[in-house]
Parts: C-alpha cells; sequence; structure tokens
C-alpha cells in the first residue's frame, strides 16, 4: 500500500461543477521553454525527444535526468484530469518518470518525484517519488509500447495511474496543493521519445472516454482504495 502524503499546503480548489468532469484543455502541450535543453518538441507539441544526455567523467559514462512540463497549467475549475504516456522509444537505458509537479519547480535534470512539489512513476522499477529521491514500491514497470495513463482527482485529493488501460490503484493521497499543477514527463535515456495525449486522441483508459464517466470513476476510484 501506498501511504499518505501530507504535503502542508491548503487546498482551494474553486470547483465549477460537482457532477462533471473536465478532463482537459486541448491547448495543453509540452513548453518549448520549461524544459532541460537535452529534450526536443516535435512540431505537433505532443512529443518529445532526448537527443543527448550521457556525460563522460574519469572514463566512465552515466545519464542525466531530463524534465520538461506543459506550457499550461490543469485547468484549475476541473474536478479530474487525465493524460496519457506513449513510450514509442524507451532509449539507450530505459529510465523514464511521468507524472506532475508545480510552476515552482525550476530544475528540469531530475525526475518527476525527485523534486520539492513533484510527484512521479517511474519505469525501471515502478516506483512512485513524492518530493524525494526516496521512493516507494507502487505498481510494474513500464516499457516501450506501452502507455501510461495519470489520474488527479480534485474530488478526493488523490492520483492514480494506469498502464495499457488498467487502473494501477491509488497512488499518492492528502494532495492538498494550492498551486497549480502542471503534468510532466523526464527521461534519463538518450534517444528515448515519448508522446502524450492530452485527449487529441480516445484514451486507452476507457473510463475516462465513457459517456457515463462519473460513475465509472468514482466506482473504479473507490475499488482501489487500500487502507
Amino acid at each position: 500500500m501506498v501511504k499518505s502524503y501530507g504535503l502542508g499546503f491548503r487546498f482551494s480548489r474553486n470547483i465549477i461543477n460537482m457532477n462533471s468532469l473536465v478532463h482537459v484543455n486541448s491547448q495543453i502541450k509540452w513548453s518549448d521553454n520549461d524544459k532541460s535543453e537535452n529534450l526536443e518538441v516535435e512540431a505537433d507539441g505532443l512529443i518529445v525527444n532526448c537527443k543527448a544526455n550521457t556525460i563522460y567523467k574519469d572514463q566512465s559514462k552515466s545519464f542525466v535526468a531530463s524534465a520538461i512540463r506543459t506550457n499550461k497549467p490543469i485547468p484549475q475549475k476541473c474536478e479530474s484530469f487525465y493524460f496519457e504516456i506513449t513510450i514509442k522509444d524507451k532509449g539507450k537505458n530505459g529510465i523514464i518518470g511521468i507524472g506532475f509537479c508545480t510552476e515552482t519547480v525550476k530544475s528540469f535534470d531530475r525526475m518527476p518525484g525527485f523534486e520539492k512539489n513533484s510527484w512521479g512513476y517511474r519505469s525501471d522499477n515502478g516506483n512512485v517519488f513524492s518530493c524525494s529521491g526516496s521512493g516507494e514500491q507502487y505498481g510494474p514497470s513500464f516499457t516501450v509500447g506501452d502507455i501510461i495513463g495519470c489520474c488527479l482527482n480534485f474530488r478526493n485529493n488523490t492520483a492514480f495511474f494506469t498502464k495499457n488501460g488498467v487502473h494501477l490503484g491509488i497512488a499518492f493521497r492528502e494532495l492538498k496543493i494550492e498551486e497549480e499543477l502542471y503534468p510532466c514527463i523526464g527521461l534519463k535515456s538518450e534517444e528515448g521519445s515519448l508522446e502524450a495525449n492530452f485527449r487529441q486522441h480516445k484514451f486507452k483508459y476507457e473510463a475516462m472516454n465513457d459517456d457515463d464517466i462519473n460513475d465509472i470513476f468514482l466506482r473504479e476510484t473507490v475499488n482501489t482504495i487500500s487502507y
């Protein structure tokens, strides 16, 4: 079970309608500015490629993290927000992170979840990270061809991930965050390539495509809660 994370923020989101879920602003894409210089954003604003992040020191090779967030925050009046990332190419060592962060995160050389006000799910070990480089076991690993989804539920201040359309359970609880949040990804893998779906296309996780999303979302969330 993943523990609760009390973050010390006061929760004060203005929910516009408790009977509807607002998922995504179609204008949300990857930022051309808030990113590592090692990352390249393709023209559609959805595909990110890791050009190079290898450091040679004393004749040894190491990889540094390269992160990026979106150009716009999650809409403040939504009750939930969901997006998916397709692993197009895992790169040379396959270390990838997917999550979300606040605008206060200014360092783009660390993986999602490693910085204060940052949360992430990592590919190589299935761990989740909450504002710290110390991870906790959460779900399966993921690699090329997999589709990883991330959902923030602002009604109960939780977040969960999906893998290839399967709900993996609650990853973070008590996300009482006053600041705006941004989707973010990180690659510690040269030549890696990731593609985002901010609802430009149908989601792999069917619950987010259904007309009865409200009932399905609540039922699946309740069914995965463990204490």
